[in-house]
């Protein structure tokens, strides 16, 4: 039976592709941590603060808040885990007016089980501020803002649908602030994106894999408001980018007995990504001369995104290739957060905060690749400024993701042929980062 169902698998397994390649771009994927003096408080006040060369991200604006040119470079590790506890059925009905007449009509038996992926996932970033004058302020920031991976294994229930996920988009992004007064400023700069994308799949012993990269292009802006020297207001704005993804879509089918290479074929395969436009705001206020507060809120708006298309997937070894939609109806989102920084002494700060961030995944649209839903963030962080050139960043996240259910009839791009995923997903993750910032004071 499981040899009878080879066609079918391959045609549900590339339909997961093309889930993986934009489920990649949701909040469960997305990395703001491009800084780490900004990870102990959860990025409560990123808008506002103007701390150090990061802001060049969080809110170019605050570039001519710095008076000396700064370089600083980071990196951020983010361990996930998540197990998925339920089962998968293929369904096949051959009364679809285009049924294909070799496939055995029915509803499979489910295979279950209690599948777990865990990942590594180091995200760098680099920031370069420099002060033009009095009121002007340039800056380049080299920064991973999607790059998380997935891995549920091979030998799992659910090795037919997802195995190896991996993204990695590496925005390039200059600016150039201006001080329009005293008290306020503007920038703006443009977000110049290059990703990378594999998606490997193990199935009955085949092989497939999808390898893609592409250029997009967008656009930020900011604004910084001091109504005095300890109170600050900040906004920022990044826009929407369209990822225009090609690539190879390779299969392999391996012997079941043997496991020798039976037939290999490939095409090219493409996609439209849109990634969604995001608002910041945030305020900065300094309570005395020992505490600050922090509070920043983010609103994405990720109803762009409707339906998903990859084209010309290589679905079997033959060389036979499909066209794939898949639906998502994703929801607008918000995420806030607060946070406090303690001025121990002239050397040493700590950051401590919290957050809450929306899930946009719909229940009735939720798949096991994207183990995403509402989740909560704790953090804490220290930063070290032994003297006016050298500061040492130190922060730590924890995020509490609620268990979500998972019950999804999912297309597999075959006619009449679906898979039905039914069970919860439970985990959460780790981040934790370093930073180094150098001042040519």
């Amino acid at each position: 039976m499981r040899q009878r169902l080879r066609f079918v698998i391959y045609g549900m397994s590339f339909s997961t592709l093309l889930l993986l390649n934009q489920l990649t771009f949701a909040s469960a994927f997305q990395i703001w941590e491009q800084g780490e003096t900004d990870l102990g408080d959860v990025h409560a006040g990123a808008a506002a603060w103007a701390f150090d060369a990061t802001t060049e991200f969080y809110n170019p604006a605050g570039m001519t808040e710095l008076s000396h040119p700064e370089i600083s470079g980071g990196l951020t590790d983010i361990e996930t885990n998540f197990t998925f506890k339920g089962s998968t059925q293929i369904q096949i009905d051959p009364t679809h007016p285009n049924f294909i007449s070799n496939l055995v009509g029915g509803v499979f038996s489910p295979e279950t089980g209690n599948p777990n992926t865990g990942r590594s996932n180091l995200a760098p970033n680099f920031h370069y501020v420099q002060p033009l004058g009095s009121r002007f302020a340039v800056g380049l920031g080299v920064t991973v803002p999607f790059g998380l991976q997935t891995d549920w294994g091979a030998d799992t229930m659910v090795a037919d649908t997802a195995t190896t996920t991996s993204l990695r988009v590496i925005n390039i992004n200059p600016n150039v602030a201006f001080k329009v007064s005293d008290n306020f400023s503007i920038a703006a700069g443009l977000d110049v994106q290059n990703g990378f994308g594999e998606f490997d799949q193990f199935i009955l012993g085949d092989a497939v894999t999808n390898k893609m990269n592409g250029w997009g292009y967008g656009w930020n802006a900011g604004a910084l408001y001091k109504v005095s020297a300890a109170t600050r207001f900040g906004i920022s704005y990044r826009s929407q980018v369209n990822h225009n993804i090609s690539g190879s879509s390779t299969a392999r089918e391996i012997g079941l007995d043997t496991g020798r290479l039976l037939g290999t074929a490939g095409s090219t395969v493409t996609t439209n990504i849109p990634t969604p436009s995001t608002t910041m705001f945030s305020i900065f206020q300094a309570l005395s001369q020992r505490w600050d507060a922090m509070f920043s809120t983010m609103y994405t708006n990720w109803s762009i995104i409707k339906n998903f298309t990859l084209s010309n997937v290589t679905i079997l070894p033959t060389g036979a290739t499909a066209n794939i939609t898949l639906p998502q109806d994703y929801h607008d989102t918000w995420n806030f957060a607060l946070g406090a920084n303690y001025h121990m002494s002239k050397t040493w700060l700590m950051e401590m905060g919290i957050g809450f961030d929306q899930s946009p995944v719909r229940n009735n649209y939720r798949d096991v690749r994207l183990p995403d839903s509402n989740h909560y963030t704790v953090g804490l962080g220290t930063v070290y400024i032994p003297n006016d050139n050298f500061m040492l960043a130190l922060g730590y996240n924890h995020v509490f993701t609620a268990q979500s259910s998972v019950n999804n009839q999912i297309p597999t791009g075959l006619p009449g042929v679906d898979v039905h995923l039914l069970g919860n997903i439970d985990g959460g993750a780790d981040v934790i980062g370093a930073q180094i910032t150098w001042t040519f004071a």
